[in-house]
């Protein structure tokens, strides 16, 4: 590029020099100065062939200083690999480091969610017993209760369904339950059932026996059952 360069110039002021050789040639002819032109034509040939030699030098030159200008050529593009390499270096580092963020995070909301979990399942673990519940039923109204028994009537409502359950199959100690019926998707819970129950203590309620009795118990919201 360089060596193309250099020929360009000089050839331009060669023919620079021989258009002004013309020119002076025809003016000195006009005038019959005949050996003054060949004069004039002796220096114009010196020159071309100085010219000429410098070419050459030059040409010799720029064959000399290739490997220089391939070296940089060489830096340069070892210099955008480098930068590239960084490059693609720094996103895969970003990447990793958003990828890990967002492992972080799920783990976190995983663990939040557990801890969620077992805190609702914990608050059920009040310790209330039948008798607390019919001994003091002001006093714990609205506390949350965890049972099992057994069904031993259902009563089928509109949009959720009342059973009584004697605890731990004990039919001195019968609760009223209430479900709604939305949470009954694997089935209706049946006579004779046995189930496991969490939910909240309301209040008492009071119904008559098939004698004509009247009976209070405690009546409990039920959040979730198991059979």
């Amino acid at each position: 590029m360089a060596k193309e360069k250099v020929l360009k110039i000089v050839k331009s002021k060669t023919f620079l020099g021989i258009v002004c050789f013309i020119l002076g040639g025809s003016i000195m002819s006009d005038s019959g100065s005949v050996l003054e032109l060949e004069e004039s034509v002796k220096v114009l040939n010196q020159e071309v062939a100085e010219k000429d030699s410098k070419i050459e030098e030059l040409e010799a030159k720029v064959e000399e200083a290739k490997p220089w200008f391939d070296m940089k050529e060489e830096e340069r593009k070892a210099e955008e690999a480098r930068i590239a390499e960084e490059k693609a270096k720094k996103e895969a580092e970003e990447k990793a480091k958003a990828e890990e963020e967002a492992r972080l995070a799920e783990e976190k909301k995983k663990a939040e969610e557990e801890a969620k979990k077992q805190a609702e399942a914990q608050k059920y673990e009040t310790g209330l017993t039948y008798e607390d519940l019919a001994r003091n039923p002001s006093q714990h109204m609205l506390k949350y209760v965890k049972f099992e028994g057994k069904i031993i009537q259902v009563m089928k409502g509109d949009g959720y369904t009342q059973y009584r359950m004697a605890i731990n199959d004990d039919y001195d100690k019968v609760v009223l339950i209430e479900i709604s019926n939305d949470k009954l998707v694997n089935g209706n819970i049946l006579e004779d059932d046995y189930i496991y129950i969490k939910g909240q203590f309301l209040m008492e309620q009071t119904y008559k026996t098939v004698l004509g009795a009247e009976m209070t118990i405690p009546a409990i919201v039920v959040d979730e059952f198991s059979f």
